[in-house]
């Protein structure tokens, strides 16, 4: 029996974005203990004052990053070559769904090796991949490919998933929110509010982006995370709430721990 979560809501590229952000600021520089898998999900265990891991649900249709206390899952045979590592980049694809973690680890012939651990959250198609020196994949989680155009497997040359938006927060040619890497209903919903209220378009895209770096997230009246301020009423939350925001917790009987047992030994 273990902890399981039911599905609420993924992660938008905004909101990722803004994790990110705050993750990098907390754990850059901090060591890893161990990581563990379940049969949808990743947890970094982490050697930090706080005593959080950092969890990741990669597969399942809601993928998302948060905090937890939790260290859910079996070892991965493979990635305990990252334990004892240490996290020297933390890294994504601003605004959308791509996150990296740049882990260093002297091996025992002395020489020094920095593999990418790479998460791509992008919907039902989300994986994770470790990434060799020399920008190879060594393992994936799943068989997921969120971009059918690219070769993505074991053995060969990892690339980025294109980006299905080409105008940002930073660089646009557009007045409408939809059409902005990142942004999905909600947020586009609240961002149209500010408008609504005499904002600019240039000045609430400033607004928001400037969001993305200050760590707080916020809620709307209907208790939705979004990474910037409503215009009207709303809360605010840290990183260590979102799990709690994003998942209910149950328990129930962990059969995909057992079906990865397997496939190891």
């Amino acid at each position: 029996m273990c902890a399981s979560y039911e599905r609420r809501k993924t992660l938008d590229g905004l909101t990722l974005t803004k994790a990110v952000n705050t993750i990098k600021q907390r754990y850059e520089g901090v060591q890893v203990t161990k990581i563990n898998v379940t049969e949808d999900s990743l947890t970094i265990g982490l050697f930090a004052p706080d005593r959080k891991s950092l969890h990741v649900r990669t597969t399942g249709g809601a993928p998302a990053l948060f905090t937890t206390d939790v260290q859910e899952g079996v070892p991965d045979p493979f990635l305990d070559r990252l334990s004892g590592g240490k996290i020297v980049e933390i890294g994504g694809r601003r605004y959308d769904r791509l996150f990296w973690l740049n882990i260093e680890k002297r091996r025992p012939s002395g020489k020094m090796e920095t593999h990418r651990l790479i998460f791509e959250l992008i919907g039902k198609m989300a994986n994770a991949a470790l990434v060799n020196e020399n920008g190879n994949i060594i393992w994936l989680f799943a068989k997921n490919n969120a971009d059918p155009d690219r070769s993505f497997s074991v053995g060969e040359r990892y690339s980025a998933p294109r980006l299905n938006k080409r105008d940002t927060l930073e660089k646009y040619a557009t007045a409408n929110f939809a059409d902005l890497l990142g942004f999905y209903p909600v947020t586009v919903k609240h961002a149209e509010t500010y408008l609504a209220n005499g904002y600019s378009f240039a000045e609430t895209a400033t607004l928001i982006n400037e969001s993305l770096t200050d760590g707080i997230f916020h809620t709307d009246a209907q208790g939705r995370v979004i990474p910037f301020k409503p215009y009207e009423d709303g809360g605010t939350i840290g990183i260590d709430d979102l799990k709690d925001r994003l998942y209910k917790a149950t328990i129930k009987k962990d059969d995909g721990i057992r079906l990865r047992l397997t496939r190891f030994f």
